[in-house]
């Protein structure tokens, strides 16, 4: 937990899965990458789902919700999950439970980012994890995960957020949209057509949720971008506008896919920028 002028900022672990690490490096050597994080003999690297947290103004909003638990066996094998906490066990170093969620604002609609939105009954039927929230995404990733599109079947999963729709509790947005005092949404192509990235804003300090722009904190180098990207090519260019901006305010960096919570600041040097971690998240 870090606190950010009047609010507070809770990063919160919750599915530990992996992924492969060529897909989340792109061209980067694998003799690159693999001394920060090393692979396994299936070429995967261990990464999690963690969730952050704002307390602002009475209100606990709360950003992505993890893979969730409708993942099949076959699918929990083949990202190597073998535990999945509910969402109360996630919460509750935060001091609540999903109840007491507000608003969940998905950066995008990838099964590690929406699919704990919903909960299966023993049934088959879902229902909403957080009963008590409204739910926001961009229009435009919403239509692209919904449509069917082959390139989208891999990692949107419709079940984990066109009920939510049908149920009344999505809203949707087009565009920079501010959601709350000192909470905005800001989308970006590269990863997917219309990915959120959420700066939060309290007394004259920032901190930036990057989502997968920068999932882990190894891809603040510019060049290191996922081949799981739709447009490589717009990401890059984002990192490369965004980061300047971000060193030059002295942002918070919130980085959602490192295998255990990590925050820290940019510093500048010869060659681009690296992140000096906070102590204490």
């Amino acid at each position: 937990m870090f606190e950010l002028g009047d609010f507070e900022i809770h990063l919160l672990p919750s599915v530990a899965f992996r992924l492969d690490g060529g897909g989340m490096f792109g061209v980067v050597p694998k003799v690159i990458w693999d001394g920060s994080y090393p692979a396994d003999e299936k070429n995967r690297i261990a990464m999690n789902t963690n969730l952050m947290l704002v307390k602002a103004y009475g209100r606990n909003v709360l950003i992505d919700t993890g893979v969730g638990n409708k993942l099949n066996k076959k699918w929990q094998k083949i990202y190597g999950i073998t535990d999945v906490p509910s969402m109360d066990e996630s919460l509750a170093p935060a001091g609540i439970t999903s109840a007491d969620v507000d608003i969940v604002i998905f950066t995008h609609l990838h099964f590690d980012h929406a699919g704990g939105a919903l909960t299966a009954q023993p049934d088959g039927s879902v229902i909403p994890t957080f009963p008590n929230a409204r739910y926001v995404a961009q229009e435009k990733d919403y239509d692209y995960g919904s449509s069917g599109h082959i390139k989208a079947q891999a990692t949107y999963v419709e079940e984990n957020f066109v009920p939510l729709k049908e149920m009344g509790l999505l809203d949707l947005i087009d565009g920079p949209t501010q959601l709350m005092p000192g909470i905005k949404a800001l989308p970006t192509r590269g990863h997917t057509p219309a990915m959120n990235l959420v700066r939060v804003d309290s007394g004259g300090q920032s901190a930036w949720h990057l989502a997968d722009l920068m999932p882990l904190s190894g891809h603040v180098a510019p060049l290191w971008v996922m081949s799981y990207d739709l447009f490589p090519y717009e990401s890059l260019e984002a990192k490369l506008e965004l980061l300047p901006e971000l060193h030059k305010e002295d942002a918070i960096l919130v980085f959602e896919h490192e295998p255990e919570p990590c925050a820290g600041r940019l510093e500048k040097h010869d060659r681009g920028f690296s992140l000096r971690k906070l102590e204490s998240v």
